[in-house]
């Protein structure tokens, strides 16, 4: 229960309970056995500092928005698709991504959570990125279980130009009204 245990401590620390130093330090054991699959971890444990900091609980949330974001996690980011963190740099506050046709694009970190929305295991657009030839095959393959995969994954209503974006790079554009025919 570790997440609930970090919520307790920082309950403590903000109404100022028990002993600081050890419940910051016990919230800093909180963050690693809560992300300790991170590979930023033990980097940006060092460089926050939560046993020395004097707001833990800005400290804590500024590591966590840096742990969300982590080496390797994959994103959409508007009007650039999907792209993986291959660098994240807290001393500059700056995140680089690799996108499909951009390579180390940067994020301040303080625009993450607008512009970047995490993409899970099986995402269309993740998929896009991480098996393209995979993908391609079956979109050629399976128009409609495409179009289903597509329409569940990006799980809003989507128009036409959404759909023929959303296939960048895996249909060609003079494949593209057959295709459409067959997927609807």
């Amino acid at each position: 229960a570790w997440e609930a245990r970090l919520r307790f401590l920082s309950e403590m620390l903000r109404l100022g309970l028990g002993d600081a130093d050890a419940n910051r330090a016990a919230l800093e054991e909180c963050v690693r056995r809560m992300w300790a699959d991170s590979s930023s971890l033990d980097g940006l444990l060092a460089h926050f500092s939560l046993p020395r900091s004097r707001k833990p609980l800005d400290t804590l949330e500024a590591l966590e928005l840096w742990l969300e974001h982590d080496v390797g996690a994959v994103f959409s980011m508007a009007g650039r698709g999907p792209g993986r963190v291959v660098e994240a740099n807290p001393q500059l506050g700056v995140l680089r991504l690799d996108c499909e046709r951009e390579r180390r694009v940067p994020v301040p970190i303080d625009a993450a959570r607008k512009y970047l929305t995490p993409l899970p295991a099986g995402h269309f657009l993740r998929r896009r990125l991480e098996e393209r030839a995979v993908l391609a095959e079956e979109v050629a393959r399976d128009p409609q279980g495409a179009l289903e995969q597509i329409l569940e994954s990006l799980g809003t209503p989507l128009g036409v130009p959404e759909i023929k974006a959303a296939l960048a790079g895996l249909l060609p554009d003079e494949r593209w009204t057959t295709w459409w025919n067959k997927a609807k």
